[in-house]
């Protein structure tokens, strides 16, 4: 099963404006801008994460899980939901990426890149898109806004 990306998921319209181009035609921040379709219900919410192996033998693939997320474990995840489209966004290897929600039996499931991110309720679980979620790291909520 292929999963479908943001292109595809989004009937909106996705810009991404840089903000003030150096000499050498790079831009020092970036933004992205969302259009959504006019009554559409847009949301935001910000959750705080404390990530850690919950398990007492820790393989190779959740400790590279781990260390992509910021160091200790502690991770912002802000969450956009616009009527039938969802988004996660968080740091990944130093990384902003942004996730865009996927089919799932229970909770909110989001994929970007080789990775997904499950949430269900006030814990999560982040993996590789492989299928090999046994080597999962385990989040649970610290605080949210």
């Amino acid at each position: 099963m292929k999963l479908c990306g943001i292109a595809c998921f989004f009937a909106a319209t996705v810009t991404i404006a840089h903000a003030e181009e150096t000499k050498e035609n790079t831009a020092t921040s970036n933004q992205v801008s969302l259009t959504f379709s006019k009554g559409e219900v847009v949301s935001q919410q910000t959750e705080q994460y404390k990530c850690t192996i919950n398990t007492k033998k820790q393989s190779e693939e959740q400790k590279t899980l781990l260390n992509a997320l910021p160091e200790g474990g502690d991770v912002s995840v802000t969450y956009i939901s616009a009527d039938l489209s969802s988004l996660a966004i968080l740091p990944i290897d130093g990384k902003t990426l942004i996730f865009s929600n996927v089919i799932a039996a229970s909770g909110a499931k989001y994929s970007a890149d080789r990775y997904i991110w499950w949430s269900q309720g006030d814990q999560a679980f982040f993996s590789r898109a492989d299928g090999s979620e046994k080597n999962q790291v385990f989040c649970k909520v610290q605080s949210s806004n």
